[in-house]
C-alpha cells in the first residue's frame, strides 16, 4: 500500500480536530441561555416553578383578529375574479365530462376495455370536480362558521 499524501513522511501533518465544548448543562449551548431553556427550567433548585395551567394559558393567547368585510380596497374586484375562475372551472369540467363520456362510450362500443375504464375514471373525476366547484362557497362558509365557534 502506498501512504496517503497527507500522512506521507516529511509532508504536512493532518489537521487536528477542533475540541468540542461539553454540553452537560443548558448554559453550554451555543445560543443565549434565555433561548435554550425557560427561566424556571434553568434553576435546579426549583424544577417547575410555573404551573402547567399558566403555561397553557400563555399558549392560548387570543390575538383578537376576526374577518371584516370592506376592510381592503378592491374586495369586490377580487370576488369577481374568483367567481370568474369558478365559472371557467365549471366550463372546463363540462368539457372534461363530455370527453370522458365519449371515451367511455367509444371504448364500450369497440371493445377497448382500457379506454372504457379510462372514460369511467374521467367521468367520476369530472363529476367530483363539478361537485367541489359547485359546493366550494358552501364548504368554506360551513368550516368558517365552525371555526368561529371555537373558543
Amino acid at each position: 500500500r502506498r501512504p496517503r499524501p497527507d500522512t506521507a513522511p516529511g509532508g504536512p501533518p493532518p489537521p487536528r480536530p477542533r475540541p468540542r465544548p461539553e454540553r452537560s448543562s443548558p448554559s453550554a449551548f451555543p445560543f443565549p441561555p434565555a433561548l435554550a431553556w425557560p427561566a424556571y427550567a434553568r434553576s435546579p433548585a426549583t424544577p417547575m416553578s410555573v404551573p402547567l395551567a399558566d403555561r397553557v394559558i400563555q399558549l392560548a393567547y387570543d390575538p383578537g383578529i376576526s374577518p371584516k368585510g370592506g376592510g381592503l380596497p378592491g374586495l369586490s374586484v377580487l370576488k369577481n375574479v374568483v367567481n370568474s375562475i369558478n365559472l371557467f372551472g365549471i366550463i372546463a369540467v363540462v368539457g372534461a365530462l363530455a370527453v370522458s363520456l365519449g371515451v367511455w362510450a367509444w371504448g364500450h362500443h369497440t371493445g377497448g376495455h382500457q379506454a372504457e375504464a379510462n372514460g369511467k375514471k374521467g367521468a367520476v373525476v369530472a363529476a367530483g370536480a363539478a361537485l367541489g366547484l359547485g359546493a366550494a362557497n358552501g364548504i368554506v362558509a360551513f368550516f368558517s362558521g365552525l371555526g368561529s365557534q371555537v373558543q
